[in-house]
């Protein structure tokens, strides 16, 4: 599994809790020397390290193969960034999961999100298309 995370500190915030409880848990991000980070790739790879925490320094390039999850656990700043990372899952045929969390104050980019799953052909939950943006009066709204 890979945790998609906005800041090298929210990184190792959200690695210091896991590690406290035991998670089978890395972290990897530009802060990390070139040599840390082909170790903690391989280690990944080969499954002796099974959640990977990570900057948006691997929604790109890298390719997982086995990658069966990945948890946007900071909502993506862009679509692009969005369709990046949750492109690490469901690689060569295999079927995959992402998970965006988001709170209140993320709710006015949901849209980014509903967006992508309708040009793809997904079918977009009614829930989605109700949240509320806190600084606003209106509904996320279907296109008519």
């Amino acid at each position: 599994m890979i945790i998609f995370v906005e800041t090298i500190d929210r990184a190792q915030k959200l690695f210091n809790e896991l590690v406290l409880y035991g998670i089978n848990v890395d972290i990897i991000h530009s802060g990390r020397t070139p040599v840390e980070r082909e170790n903690i790739i391989c280690q990944f790879r080969s499954g002796r390290i099974w959640f990977l925490i990570t900057t948006e320094l691997l929604a790109r390039g890298l390719d997982f193969p086995n990658v069966a999850n990945v948890i946007n656990y900071d909502f993506p700043a862009t679509t692009s960034s969005y369709i990046h990372r949750i492109g690490r899952t469901g690689r060569a045929g295999k079927r995959g999961k992402a998970i965006t969390l988001f709170t209140q104050d993320d709710a006015k980019r949901l849209k980014l999100v509903v967006n992508v799953m309708r040009q793809s052909g997904c079918k977009v939950p009614e829930w989605m298309l109700n949240v509320r943006n806190p600084k606003s009066k209106y509904i996320v709204k279907k296109n008519s």
